[in-house]
């Protein structure tokens, strides 16, 4: 659901917005060590200008509405503009209002 709130934000200004995807990450069966799950919004974008920039508005948005948010580094898929925002797993730390009433205490 959050991830339809965010696309949903996000088409308000006229942004073009692809219906959010299900996709589910299991760990591997047969694994002695536990595989690190990210958590979090994982922002990515391609390298022009207008995509950095639109990426990092929505990493600082999130960021101060005190989601865990971080940006991966400039994707180069062929040219064109694009932002991908990869809503993982929900942090085991508080999120939200939750995390910024915290932060002023």
């Amino acid at each position: 659901m959050f991830a339809a709130d965010i696309a949903a934000a996000l088409r308000v200004p006229n942004w073009s917005v692809f219906s959010p995807a299900s996709v589910v990450h299991l760990a591997g069966s047969g694994q002695i060590k536990p595989t690190e799950i990210e958590t979090g919004v994982i922002v990515a974008s391609t390298g022009d200008d207008l995509s950095r920039a639109a990426s990092d508005a929505v990493v600082e948005t999130l960021s101060r509405m005190g989601f865990d948010v971080k940006k991966k580094p400039t994707i180069e898929p062929g040219g064109g503009r694009a932002v991908w925002i990869n809503v993982e797993p929900r942090p085991d730390s508080p999120q939200g209002e939750a995390k910024i009433r915290l932060s002023k205490n």
